[in-house]
């Protein structure tokens, strides 16, 4: 009887570390294979035309890391900001650094938002990332047929990826 009960218990907190483990991995956090960690993102809804974008950024690589640009299907474009909202050319984060953004701090400005947003909304944004400061040179697409894949095509320390961030009043 013990052992039936011992076994119901364990299935049901099994279920429940599922059931969490599923519900946090989608939004959060996120990392970039071996070099960048993303957590605690989101953006800031507002009434205007724009919104701002908080990251906390930790390069686990031995180069800088850039954020170069954000993108995204519900916005025209994105700024960069630095804490004084003066326009950036890009994020810099150095090795083993950990940058927070926040209100008042580094952001990413959301211009042209086609629809409003509202709290509990999960937007798509896409960075385009480099590892180094400098971008390596262009690489044409090639195809390898003794496999049948297709390689290359771009600047290979320059990436994008997508992350889907909530929505905060």
């Amino acid at each position: 009887m013990n052992l039936g009960i011992n076994i119901l218990r364990k299935c049901i907190a099994t279920t429940l570390a599922i059931v969490f483990i599923q519900s946090t991995a989608f939004a959060e956090p996120l990392v970039i294979p071996g070099f960048l960690g993303i957590e605690s993102s989101y953006i800031e809804a507002s009434d205007s035309d724009s919104a701002s974008a908080y990251l906390t950024l930790t390069n686990l690589h031995h180069e800088p890391i850039l954020i170069l640009s954000a993108s995204g299907e519900i916005f025209g474009n994105a700024t960069l900001k630095n804490s004084n909202n003066e326009e950036l050319e890009y994020i810099e984060v150095l090795p083993r650094e950990r940058l927070v953004m926040g209100s008042g701090g580094m952001h990413i400005q959301l211009n042209e938002i086609e629809d409003s947003i509202t709290a509990g909304d999960t937007i798509e944004l896409t960075l385009l990332v480099r590892r180094g400061r400098e971008a390596m040179e262009y690489v044409e697409e090639f195809f390898d047929s003794s496999i049948r894949e297709t390689f290359g095509g771009g600047i290979p320390n320059e990436k994008e990826y997508v992350m889907h961030i909530s929505v905060r009043n």
